[in-house]
């Protein structure tokens, strides 16, 4: 499971023996004695490996040293795996950040918290990172003055943005902050900025040049860089005299998981590094081959057995680029999961619970309901209390109008039906439904699911045979 993914921008100052220095530092001077790897020295070369089975460091490089990979990974006496990514890539001048948690099958799978990887701080005591815009990446929050407060009502006027979020942590009446900042500044270095409103006397200005836009009395609000996801306001639930833990909390988990929802590309991924070299040398041993056959009539012999070393290692190689293609697939689905929990997120609460029906594509039940919902919610007058509830269930739902959508594609696919085309018959498996022949007609149908059918003939037989073998499928499939 991903729990924190971060890229960052490095500066001139970092070369790829600091990286690797810095990575051995950060391993050699953990507090965590099981974690440090013993005799850990460096033999100067980018592709090494370190350590034991159950604790190891390992480099990794590609294209010509530009891209330099290390993965730390250490396996708990309870089965819990931990892997901490560093993918630096020296050409772009940006620094990859990952930290997952495994279980082998004997493991309790326990919940437990994480702080962001130290090597943060350490990049950031070291001057290794390139501010973002004016602002520098820091794990101290940054007080907004009234010098500064132009900095924060272009935040919220959506007039300028940083490639991290920012967080601004409005005072309470009483002139006291909601939350500990300096603790929410920890848990989300390298992931975000915190500001943090130097003096209540600040709202007022905020207010005339944000249009009421900007957050006060406690409230906290989250601006991100992201057109879709640009900006979420939360509140203290209870009145307390303290710090409110169950704010911050939530304001950290929804950073996170929106800085986990972002795609990374292949090459600032450790699998994607393993896989790039892997197809790399597999060309290598590709085009050894080829120089190998040309020579066949001269030396057989020889190059006989060079063609079975060849052969063997290319199986090996081959092998593995399609393990890790699949390891890559699923980080893929992974993130896209995080996408789609970040539009629903957890502090929300359910208001139906599903039912035993099976989804045949993604949010297909959801996408129902919400249909029903939005209709009631255009039969209602534009003032009233239903009309604004059911606006609200919709966009707090990140309702996408897929069936109307699906009606649409499926109305086209039949204009001007006259036969079952193979283009046609792949338009509907792509709906998730089955095609299947028998006699003079096609039988449509979900598949592992006879309840629902319909029959189409395999030639039109008037103009309105299309219309009709639409309505028929979105009547009984959609």
């Amino acid at each position: 499971m991903l729990l924190f993914s971060t890229m960052l921008a490095i500066n001139e100052k970092m070369g790829k023996e600091d990286f690797i220095r810095l990575v051995m530092e950060w391993n050699q001077n953990s507090p965590h004695e099981e974690n440090v790897i013993p005799n850990l020295e460096w033999r100067g070369k980018y592709r090494e490996r370190y350590g034991s089975d159950t604790s190891w460091l390992e480099f990794e490089s590609y294209n010509d040293d530009e891209v330099i990979a290390c993965r730390y990974e250490n396996v708990e006496v309870d089965g819990t795996v931990w892997d901490t990514d560093y993918i630096v890539n020296f050409k772009e001048r940006k620094l990859a950040v990952r930290l997952d948690r495994s279980f082998d099958e004997d493991a309790m799978q326990p919940r437990r918290a994480f702080m962001p990887p130290f090597f943060i701080s350490n990049l950031m005591r070291g001057d290794y990172l390139e501010a973002d815009g004016e602002v520098p990446v820091s794990e101290e929050p940054i007080e907004i003055t009234h010098e500064m407060i132009e900095r924060l009502i272009d935040v919220i006027n959506q007039s300028s943005s940083y490639y991290l979020p920012v967080i601004y942590v409005s005072r309470k009446w009483d002139n006291k902050l909601p939350v500990n900042v300096k603790l929410l500044a920890k848990h989300l270095k390298g992931v975000a900025h915190v500001f943090v409103e130097a003096n209540k006397s600040m709202d007022n200005i905020l207010r005339e040049r944000c249009n009421n836009r900007n957050e006060y009395n406690g409230t906290i609000g989250v601006y991100y860089p992201s057109q879709t996801e640009s900006h979420r306001r939360f509140f203290s639930k209870i009145p307390l005299d303290g710090y409110d833990e169950a704010l911050m909390e939530r304001v950290i988990r929804n950073v996170v998981e929106y800085s986990n929802a972002k795609r990374v590309a292949p090459l600032y991924t450790w699998e994607g590094i393993k896989s790039a070299v892997f197809q790399e040398e597999w060309s290598h041993q590709r085009q050894r081959r080829v120089a190998a056959e040309t020579e066949v009539e001269k030396t057989r012999q020889e190059t006989d057995e060079l063609l079975e070393m060849v052969s063997q290692e290319n199986d090996v190689l081959r092998s593995e680029i399609e393990r890790l293609t699949r390891q890559n697939e699923a980080l893929i689905n992974e993130n896209h999961g995080f996408r789609t929990k970040l539009a629903v997120s957890e502090e929300k609460y359910p208001i139906l619970f599903q039912g035993n029906e099976s989804e045949i594509y993604p949010n297909e039940i959801r996408e129902m309901v919400l249909d029903l919902v939005c209709e009631a919610k255009d039969k209602e007058p534009v003032k009233s209390r239903r009309k604004d509830v059911y606006t609200d269930v919709l966009e707090c739902n990140g309702y996408q109008g897929l069936t109307k959508k699906k009606k649409n594609e499926v109305k086209r696919l039949f204009s001007g039906y006259s036969y079952m085309s193979p283009s046609l018959q792949q338009g509907l498996k792509d709906f998730g439904l089955a095609v299947e022949k028998g006699g003079k007609h096609y039988k449509i149908s979900f598949p592992r699911d006879d309840r629902y059918m319909t029959t189409i003939s395999q030639t039109g037989s008037d103009h309105r045979e299309g219309k009709n073998i639409a309505a028929r499928i979105i009547r009984d499939f959609l």
